[in-house]
């Protein structure tokens, strides 16, 4: 059960390990239970930092015993603005699936969202993908939107994971999280 809540937060976290001051990523953000937050400011180049800030809640659903894990981690790189390009959104998608490889996951599947099926529906330039992987002896399912907000040049990435057998519960959380976004 250890290992599977391990694997659960690193694929959780695909994106980044690390994490802020309040003056850049002032989010509101709600969760269903309290999340863990932590922030970092790491010097990536000359002149150059890599600002983040990360929330992770996890959940017990009770049918089956299985854990859901929301992760939203938002970032700023001072002296950087964010393109939106395609080798940017291709840079994402690459650090993700390298995440969970990190985390020793199997059988990883890539499904990129398309705009007819995408829940979120507001203004930010915004990628919806999916991960399936099997993390030990569990089938994963990893909801994601990575959004630019381009005003504050912030990249923010939502993330609910979990096993399969609570893929409902996944979807439902993915929905109410996107939902706190569409306003923007």
């Amino acid at each position: 059960m250890r290992e599977l809540i391990k694997a659960l937060l690193i694929a959780a976290s695909v994106f980044y390990s690390g994490f802020t001051a309040a003056e850049y990523c002032d989010l509101s953000l709600s969760f269903e239970t309290e999340p863990k937050y932590s922030s970092q400011i790491v010097d990536v180049h000359e002149g150059k930092k890599l600002k983040l800030k990360r929330w992770v809640a996890i959940q017990t659903i009770a049918a089956s015993s299985a854990r859901r894990a929301t992760n939203v981690t938002c970032q700023t790189i001072d002296g950087v603005v964010y393109s939106g390009g395609t080798e940017e959104w291709k840079q994402f998608i690459e650090s993700a699936a390298k995440g969970l490889s990190q985390a020793n996951a199997k059988d990883i599947r890539f499904t990129l969202i398309g705009s007819d099926e995408a829940l979120y529906h507001g203004k930010l330039e915004h990628l919806e993908y999916r991960f399936d992987a099997v993390i030990g002896d569990h089938e994963q399912v990893i909801k994601n939107i990575t959004l630019i907000e381009r005003d504050r040049n912030e990249v923010i990435t939502v993330s609910v994971s979990g096993s399969k057998l609570v893929e409902e519960e996944i979807i439902s959380e993915y929905q109410r999280v996107i939902e706190l976004f569409s306003r923007h």
